[in-house]
């Protein structure tokens, strides 16, 4: 403490409050910044006042208090200012409740809990001789002051930060998009590969389905000519060999066996091909691409995957192609089903958890629909787009126990605040492919009947 001239109360020292930790977070307060205490009684005079600035230069100005009550704040270099004024010696006799209608009034007072960032903002946009006054902050038990330089260092920190972060950020998407593009012309290569033998058995499998039958045909005729050699009876050594080979039973089993080979050859060239598709490489610009065909693709690799029981119904329209980065959206389709799946299974677990309780039992369903629309019937209860281009419009619906408001609302949240260094969902992913990339609409809406559907909406017009 000092003491002030005449009868006046003794002063207290200030205090710096240091935070408790060295380096400031992205989502720093003033709360975070060293501050000072440093309140003096209104009724100061103005020459204990510059004494006490003189004990103290590292103080950027004091606030004044009558009790508990904030009476304003007093920097330094205002009051220092007013002491080369006429007649601003004299004056500082005078207590502080006059001397404070001389100086400037225009403080800027922050709760503890701003930004750094909104109260660097705050603090630029002042009048140019108040850019280094000290900022004061109000917590709910007192007031202190920040120096505007130590506010101004911290808000260069942190936009240095956010640079760094933002620099690794498109680092690590630059070295993921060259995996995934490094991944995609493997997977192609592969995929290839496959289909070549794949394409071979497919392309001969129509010939040993005639050769077959042929032979078939002239068993009969063997078999026959033995029969009339030996006066209408089956010679023992052929009727020996038609049961050692079971010649009824391979009759009618090798139709089904190569059938079965069919289907097989089939399935997996079209498997295969749903991966080609899938891992297609994105181009600078957008191409037509047949969005019915993909969803297909789509839905056969999760089918292959899944050991649970999920019904998939596709009601598909008549689609043009549609012009879009296929393999971002085919990314976006995949995270939308695969959110879909998640819902309907946990939607099965329950039910056959309370199974007893439960008298009809709905199957995990997962239905998508195609159709073409139109400005005016966009998005329920939004404002029409104002084009009249046409539109293309999936949607992705489950039987699941549906969403929330609170956690459809989080996820709703979560598209407005944009990738967090790559740590959003996979249908905060799909937004941002859908609208962002391709100027669609990307809606999560509630189903009447239970359960909840992804809405789609793709532009024809689009590039």
């Amino acid at each position: 403490m000092i003491s002030a001239r005449g009868s006046e109360p003794l002063l207290e020292a200030p205090k710096l409050c240091e935070p408790s930790g060295d380096l400031l977070q992205g989502r720093a307060t003033l709360a975070d910044l060293p501050s000072y205490r440093c309140s003096v009684p209104l009724g100061t005079r103005g020459g204990a006042l510059t004494d006490w600035f003189a004990c103290y230069p590292a103080v950027p100005g004091a606030i004044l208090t009558d009790g508990a009550e904030f009476h304003g704040m007093v920097s330094r270099q205002q009051l220092l200012e007013f002491t080369i004024r006429p007649q601003g010696m004299a004056l500082l006799r005078e207590p502080m409740t006059r001397l404070r209608g001389y100086l400037e009034r225009d403080w800027l007072v922050l709760p503890a809990s701003t930004s750094i960032e909104q109260a660097a903002r705050r603090a630029f946009a002042r009048s140019p001789h108040l850019l280094g006054d000290a900022v004061v902050v109000r917590s709910p038990l007192e007031y202190r002051l920040v120096d505007a330089t130590v506010l101004y260092r911290a808000d260069w920190q942190l936009r240095g930060i956010e640079t760094q972060v933002r620099y690794e950020s498109m680092r690590l998407q630059a070295i993921q998009k060259d995996k995934m593009a490094s991944l995609g012309k493997l997977v192609d290569g592969v995929a290839h590969q496959i289909l070549d033998p794949v394409g071979f058995i497919w392309g001969n499998l129509s010939h040993l389905g005639t050769y077959s039958t042929q032979l078939m045909h002239l068993v009969d005729a063997y078999r026959e000519w033995a029969i009339a050699r030996s006066s209408g009876q089956v010679p023992p050594e052929l009727e020996e060999l038609e049961l050692e080979v079971d010649l009824d039973f391979l009759r009618r089993d090798l139709p089904q066996v190569l059938g079965s080979v069919r289907s097989g050859a089939n399935r997996l060239r079209a498997i295969v091909s749903s991966l080609q598709n899938f891992c297609h490489l994105d181009e600078v610009y957008p191409k037509p691409a047949d969005l019915n065909g993909h969803l297909k693709s789509i839905v056969l690799l999760l089918q292959s995957g899944m050991a649970a029981t999920v019904q998939f119904v596709g009601n598909y329209g008549a689609l043009p192609p549609v012009p879009c980065y296929v393999g971002l959206l085919d990314r976006a389709f995949m995270a939308v089903l695969i959110n879909a799946v998640e819902a309907t299974l946990a939607q099965a677990v329950w039910q056959e958890t309370a199974a007893g309780l439960m008298k009809d039992e709905v199957p995990p369903t997962v239905t998508l629909t195609t159709t073409m629309t139109s400005a005016s019937r966009l998005a329920q209860g939004g404002e029409p787009v104002g084009d009249d281009l046409p539109w293309v419009e999936v949607v992705i619906a489950d039987n699941g126990p549906g969403m929330g408001p609170v956690l459809r609302q989080r996820i709703r949240d979560s598209f407005q605040a944009g990738p967090r260094l790559g740590k959003e969902s996979g249908l905060t992913t799909a937004y941002h492919i859908v609208v962002g990339k391709h100027g669609g609409r990307f809606e999560l809406r509630d189903r009447p009947e239970g359960g909840v559907m992804v809405v789609i909406q793709l532009p024809l017009g689009h590039g």
